[in-house]
Order: C-alpha cells, then structure tokens, then sequence
C-alpha cells in the first residue's frame, strides 16, 4: 500500500492493478485522469467519499469515460454508555464507489 497523495505520487509507482481513493476534494477529477491512465486494463478503482458532491462528481467521469460503476453507503454506529445500558449512536454515512475498466 501506497500512502502518499495524488495524483502527484503516481509518476514514480508501477502499474497498479486496483486504485483505493481516499475522497479526492477538489482535485477529484484531475487524480481520475491520471490514475486511470495508469491502471493496467481491467483494473478496478475504489473510492469513498464523505460528500455526495465529490461522489457524483467521480461517477459522472467514470460514467463519461465508459466505466461499470457501483456505489455504495455504508452506515456505521459506535456503542455508548448511557446510564447502564449501552445505546447506539450513528456516525457520519461513507459512500464507496467500484468502477471497472472498459474492456
């Protein structure tokens, strides 16, 4: 696993076979461009997202571009105390995104 930030650390890695995007903000579009020029065909990309904006903004470019893609929310909860029982109280929802290739 790489943990560096893109798209700038892409020039010095080999050809990947999967992609993990952690979110992407502003710069979302431009890491899809080089990113997936480097992806070996087949290959599949996984983003998540805490905004539905820079989701959809992905989707729509890997839609645009010919890509299968998948999405996904995922809803977590931590268990708190209260009193003396235990309770759940949700956290913030994640989006994750799957695309494959074109062939």
């Amino acid at each position: 696993a790489i943990s560096r930030r893109a798209p700038e650390c892409f020039q010095d890695l080999p050809q990947p076979d999967r992609i993990v995007l952690g979110g992407g903000g502003a710069d979302i579009v431009e890491i899809l461009e080089q990113g997936t020029a480097r992806l070996a065909p087949g290959g599949v990309l996984v983003g998540h997202f805490a905004t539905l904006e820079a989701c959809m903004q992905a989707q729509t470019w890997l839609n645009a571009e010919g890509w299968d893609v998948r999405l996904m929310q995922v809803n977590l909860s931590r268990a708190v105390p209260i009193v003396q029982a235990t309770r759940w109280s949700p956290l913030n929802p994640v989006m994750l995104l799957q695309a494959r290739s074109p062939t």
